[in-house]
């Protein structure tokens, strides 16, 4: 298949002939912190002029496309979906960008609206796709652990593995089932006939998210954890990679290069992050991050040695799945460059230093209207 073709009327002639709808939105529909930072996206229907307006304003919680989805299937009752949000739920985002696609809605981030993170990727979702000059636009590399999220990653411990007892006890009063019994004592774990064993997964048991200041400083915990995080990564991230390209050819997932992704998903095996071979580890060092954790004062600062591991330990998987495509010339099909390039972006973009982007940075980076794929 033939590389993409930007069309002739990309992003910033749109922002052109639309543009004048803007103005008119900062008077009649405010971002302001009360709406972008609501606990749940919200949706209502609001006129701005002559312009019918879906604004869509909060956090993309887990639960947003069940309360948000029908809205924007409502397509006579809008011409515009404005976006007000800081993000949150990944899943949750492209689920309502698929929506838009769908809907084949213009999405736009107007003049002093913030749209941050998982908005982002619900935003490319949209049909014509608009961000003002003056909109904050803000990517970063994907993250579910911030916050006290990552106490909710999935995890497989066996406390009868010698290997695995020190994390346990660590884990000790972390961990709560009711249908798996738990190891009480450390002579329960040095007990090779004794029953007890936790085990975390989406469906049973997860880390209780306020307990940081028992989460201390182990090195077999931070191995697991981020070993664990590397090998899901992998689907999450080819998963984006592929929204990405399927929303910049309008949904049309039939000009997809499946054997491309299938190469993908047999063939990329990242470098874990503490590998001493790893070359694009962000130079991380296992030692320093024990370090760091146990002179940590306290659970908040412990909280922050987390969050730039498990970010790193994103972008470790990210950086070499660019990284595997280029070099092994993997062909994704029409818009498989430009949605590497989106990734790229977030790569750039750390969760800890936000990318800003103007009208022509998005463009550049990807983020282009329309794609011929003929």
């Amino acid at each position: 298949m033939r590389n993409a073709v930007v069309r002739l009327f990309g992003f910033l002639f749109v922002f052109a002939l639309l543009g004048i709808v803007a103005p008119k939105a900062i008077s009649q529909i405010s971002c302001d912190s009360e709406a972008f930072s609501a606990a749940k996206l919200s949706a209502r229907f609001v006129s701005v002029g002559q312009t019918k307006v879906l604004f869509l304003s909060g956090i993309i919680d887990g639960d947003a496309y069940s309360r948000v989805g029908s809205k924007i299937r409502q397509t006579g009752s809008y011409s515009e979906v404005w976006l007000c949000s800081p993000g949150g739920n990944v899943e949750a985002g492209k689920k309502i960008g698929r929506a838009f696609t769908s809907a084949k809605s213009t999405v736009r981030v107007p003049n002093g609206f913030r749209c941050v993170s998982a908005c982002t990727i619900a935003h490319l979702g949209g049909y014509i796709r608009i961000i003002d000059k003056g909109a904050n636009f803000v990517v970063h590399a994907m993250s579910a652990y911030l916050g006290n999220d990552f106490l909710e990653h999935p995890l497989v411990f066996d406390c009868r593995n010698v290997n695995e007892r020190q994390v346990c006890a660590s884990l000790s009063g972390l961990l709560e089932n009711q249908n798996i019994q738990r190891c009480g004592t450390v002579r329960d774990f040095n007990n090779s006939s004794h029953s007890c064993r936790f085990y975390s997964d989406t469906s049973n048991v997860a880390l209780k998210g306020k307990s940081f200041e028992q989460l201390k400083a182990n090195k077999t915990l931070l191995l697991q954890l981020t070993d664990k995080m590397t090998d899901e990564q992998i689907g999450a991230t080819i998963d984006l990679l592929e929204y990405y390209q399927s929303s910049l050819l309008d949904g049309r997932t039939n000009y997809i290069n499946r054997t491309g992704y299938y190469k993908l998903r047999n063939n990329f095996k990242p470098v874990p992050l503490y590998a001493s071979h790893n070359p694009t580890s962000h130079g991380r060092s296992l030692d320093g991050d024990l370090r760091l954790m146990s002179s940590a004062q306290n659970a908040s600062d412990r909280v922050v040695v987390w969050q730039m591991v498990f970010t790193d330990a994103e972008l470790n998987v990210m950086q070499q799945l660019v990284e595997f495509i280029k070099r092994e010339s993997v062909d994704l099909g029409p818009a498989g460059d430009a949605a590497t390039m989106i990734l790229s972006a977030m790569i750039t973009c750390q969760i800890q230093s936000t990318c800003y982007l103007e009208p022509h940075q998005a463009e550049a980076l990807g983020y282009h209207n329309f794609f011929d794929a003929g």
